[in-house]
């Protein structure tokens, strides 16, 4: 047991960065200054977007009490907390236990496997406990305070919030060391966990539509007064798919055998990840870092490599990278693919699977489709591809993504800012593909006017090249380069969060211009307008951006 403290006091430390924080505040106090300034801004912006989280909640929570279902209120809560703590804590898993720098060092240490993956898998729960709670405590404090609940309740909401992330992250854990063992058996690894990560996401979201299309279909008049009468009947039917969500609801309301059971279920899910991770953690773990013999065998049986140019190769490049890395891929690039694919479900189902939020986008799109002017409905279609591409991280972590081999680009016969517009090029294809996917499935699946899409699209790809330039000047200027897995590339990085509040504050100055300019213009000038300003916007970006890569190189050159 001592050994797992010590371990896991030392991945904490490796993770939350304190070890380097005591290092930079003894010996270079200005730069964390400057990094404690960034930080403050950072989460005075996701302040931001928790107190329009709050303020909502205080909105809606009386009208749920009103109406004698405020329990559903907390089931949802503590259902969305789950659902965010299982799609997240899978991508963060697998680069944590499976793709971190130090596997090999402590496989040589004579510490349990067990005890080594109960540390990762600690120091993995301890942050999507805070990441959880960020949706599950703001609900439960407004619901506490508005229907003045007593202490029991504020004590088992604490117990909630510690212990909501167990189950989901435990199955996350499972079904990665699953994929990590199967990959063993396949000469493509990372291509096997990549498609197979991407496979389960929508398997699961296929199942999560086509049981909230059962259950709207079981549901008529008389089963709504039931429900109405009985908030238990309808809090079970909202948490069917997850039954911990409504032991954890029914237990802050005073049954503390549900708690007891709540509680007893989810240490029950860490213990039994704990005991099966025993005899299939390094076999995953070092089945990914082997290399494949017979791929190098048949390279050099195709003559070795390909002559091209130095921007060709470091495009390719930026791909292979993206694609080889299980973390990266669907990190950066799951938005390419799982967006059209979702919708193409919906379309393509007859409507048994229904997907939450698509079903509301294509009656949207639909009614919008009547009524809207084609070339407002081409700004719209703009509006959404652009916002589809400020949450994407592929081209806003591009340069800490390399890590140490960062040097070696230093080193490299091609310029810093050409090397630069390579990695420009890679974001902005990423946000090509994306864009041109989802056009093709909206046309058939949205039912929108094919000329009024397609330029939605080109008006999408112009207006996208100044936010993808923007938002990699963080990360040109300050890259993450010193981090143990991939994971912390991405996850920890700063320069990701700066980069979507970026791209969603150039969204919003766009449509804040669009909307002022349609007042005193026709539409397909606004479009014209808008092309135009953003083309401008596009190329002084990208002089920034190459400046800024110049910069950086002889910054950290010294």
């Amino acid at each position: 047991m001592s050994q797992f403290w010590r371990l896991l006091r030392l991945q904490l430390d490796q993770r939350f960065g304190l070890a380097s924080l005591r290092t930079s505040l003894r010996e270079r106090r200005a730069k964390t200054l400057g990094r404690f300034l960034l930080g403050v801004l950072v989460f005075a912006a996701l302040g931001s977007m928790v107190a329009l989280y709050v303020y909502l909640l205080s909105m809606i929570t009386p009208l749920f009490l009103q109406l004698g279902i405020g329990n559903i209120l907390l089931g949802l809560a503590v259902l969305i907390s789950s659902l965010l703590t299982f799609f997240m804590g899978m991508v963060y898993l697998i680069g944590t236990l499976f793709f971190a720098r130090d596997i090999e060092f402590l496989a040589a240490l004579p510490i349990p496997q067990r005890t080594v993956f109960a540390a990762k898998f600690t120091q993995v729960l301890v942050s999507e406990i805070g990441t959880g709670a960020l949706v599950l405590l703001p609900a439960l404090i407004v619901y506490g305070i508005q229907a003045e609940m007593g202490a029991w309740y504020w004590v088992t909401a604490a117990l909630a919030t510690l212990t909501a992330p167990c189950v989901p992250l435990a199955l996350s854990a499972l079904l990665s060391l699953v994929l990590m063992r199967l990959s063993a058996l396949w000469r493509r690894r990372d291509l096997l966990v990549t498609l197979g990560s991407l496979l389960l996401l929508t398997a699961i979201f296929a199942g999560q539509g086509f049981l909230t299309s059962t259950m709207s279909e079981d549901i008529g008049p008389a089963e709504v007064l039931l429900f109405l009468r009985d908030s238990s009947a309808l809090l079970a039917r909202v948490c069917a798919a997850y039954p911990p969500a409504q032991w954890a609801v029914e237990g802050m309301h005073g049954q503390a055998a549900m708690m007891a059971l709540f509680l007893a279920v989810s240490l029950a899910a860490v213990a039994m990840v704990f005991v099966v991770s025993g005899r299939m953690y390094y076999a995953g773990a070092q089945a990914q870092r082997e290399t494949a013999a017979a791929v190098g065998k048949a390279r050099r049986r195709r003559g070795g490599p390909r002559a091209g140019g130095p921007m060709r190769a470091l495009f390719v490049r930026e791909w292979r990278t993206a694609l080889r890395s299980p973390v990266y891929a669907l990190n950066g690039l799951l938005v390419v693919v799982l967006g059209p694919l979702l919708l193409a479900i919906t379309r393509f189902t007859g409507g048994a699977v229904s997907i939450s939020g698509m079903d509301d986008a294509v009656n949207l799109f639909s009614l919008l489709n009547e009524s809207m002017h084609p070339f407002l409905l081409s700004l719209l279609v703009a509006a959404v591809l652009l916002f589809i591409s400020c949450i994407n991280t592929a081209g806003s972590t591009t340069v800490s993504r390399e890590g140490p081999m960062f040097f070696f680009l230093r080193t490299i016969p091609v310029s810093p800012a050409r090397q630069a517009a390579a990695k420009f090029l890679f974001a902005y294809s990423v946000l090509a593909l994306t864009s041109l996917l989802m056009t093709l499935v909206s046309v058939f699946v949205l039912q929108l006017p094919a000329m009024a899409t397609l330029l939605g699209l080109a008006l999408a790809l112009v207006c996208g090249v100044a936010p993808i330039a923007l938002s990699m000047l963080p990360d040109f200027l300050r890259p993450k380069l010193a981090w143990n897995s991939e994971t912390e590339a991405i996850k920890q990085n700063m320069c990701a969060v700066l980069a979507m509040f970026i791209g969603w504050g150039y969204l919003a100055l766009l449509g804040v211009g669009c909307y002022f300019a349609l007042r005193a213009l026709e539409p397909q000038w606004v479009c014209a307008l808008a092309a135009l300003s953003c083309a401008l916007l596009g190329v002084i970006s990208l002089y920034l951006l190459c400046r800024a890569a110049r910069r950086s190189w002889r910054r950290i050159e010294g």
